[in-house]
């Protein structure tokens, strides 16, 4: 299948997510190749394992990757430029020698390789390509799935992490908690989520008597750093896009209210809808720039 794939690298296949790891997913294309997608690749937010629901969720967008999930992968591959310099040494006991004898590794230098792949690929990017107006809505009328979009809906939050197994953790490496028995751990437990609830409803009272300080609120207290920078504001997404305790409320309110303290695997959120769009089809003339520019 290495053969079937090496003149696709650069193409873009939609699959489904066949297996999820820590290291990454496995997406499964339409013509029965797997590949593994590695999370250092999936670079828009620090991504957690959660093993027992299997899928990977952002620690700051809460946007999840899940068995099943359909996503658009792009084929990237360094193994045949490797096997090529392979080739011209003579064979792979030659070329580890010469690794051993420079005092490189096999994995540096295929680290090594592979940045030197993502820089031509870069390059080949950057070189600019006029696209007509005709040839992008021939492309937009040829493609019109990819430019479908579910149900989305726009909102903020405040979140007071307060994630017990993490607590937990916390209490547990404090030495002076060494001899603590399980049940007083468990307590301490307790008490630090209580602590943190009441935190939430401080906030939650706050921000309901003067909404128009949510902004302020949530840039000075709320615990996801890089939404706080935006006075908590998370964009718009889809219900797929999140854990399912904080999808089930934001797509159940309006526009313009706020949420009752919402518990997640991540903590108490406070969640401000701000827009809603139904599912639908960007217009042409939306995406007409987007398109030439790709």
């Amino acid at each position: 299948m290495v053969e079937f794939m090496e003149d696709k690298v650069g193409c873009v296949y939609e699959g489904v997510i066949s297996g999820v790891t820590s290291w990454g997913v496995y997406v499964e294309l339409n013509n029965t190749v797997e590949g593994m997608v590695s999370v250092n690749y999936i670079d828009d937010d620090f991504y957690i394992f959660d093993d027992r629901n299997m899928r990977l969720v952002g620690e700051r967008t809460q946007k999840t990757y899940a068995l099943g999930q359909k996503v658009f992968v792009q084929v990237f591959k360094v193994d045949k430029e490797l096997r090529n310099i392979i080739d011209q040494v003579g064979s792979k006991e030659k070329f580890n020698e010469i690794l051993k004898q420079n005092g490189i590794t096999a994995n540096q230098f295929k680290s090594d390789l592979e940045e030197e792949v993502k820089i031509k690929k870069l390059v080949d990017e950057l070189k600019v390509v006029n696209i007509s107006d005709k040839d992008a809505e021939k492309f937009y009328k040829t493609n019109i799935d990819k430019f479908k979009h579910p149900e989305r809906v726009k909102a903020s939050h405040i979140l007071v992490a307060a994630n017990k197994d993490e607590i937990r953790a916390i209490i547990t490496a404090d030495a002076a908690n060494k001899n603590l028995t399980p049940a007083q751990i468990d307590e301490k437990v307790k008490a630090d989520l209580a602590q943190k609830y009441d935190k939430a409803k401080k906030l939650l009272d706050e921000v309901k008597k003067d909404p128009t300080m949510f902004a302020k609120v949530a840039k000075d207290n709320s615990d996801d750093v890089a939404s706080a920078k935006q006075g908590g504001d998370l964009g718009y997404f889809t219900k797929e896009q999140m854990v399912d305790e904080f999808s089930k409320v934001a797509f159940s309110q309006k526009p313009s209210t706020i949420s009752e303290i919402v518990v997640t695997p991540f903590g108490y959120h406070i969640i401000m809808v701000t827009d809603r769009q139904e599912a639908g089809v960007e217009s042409f003339d939306k995406v007409k720039e987007d398109i030439k520019t790709f």
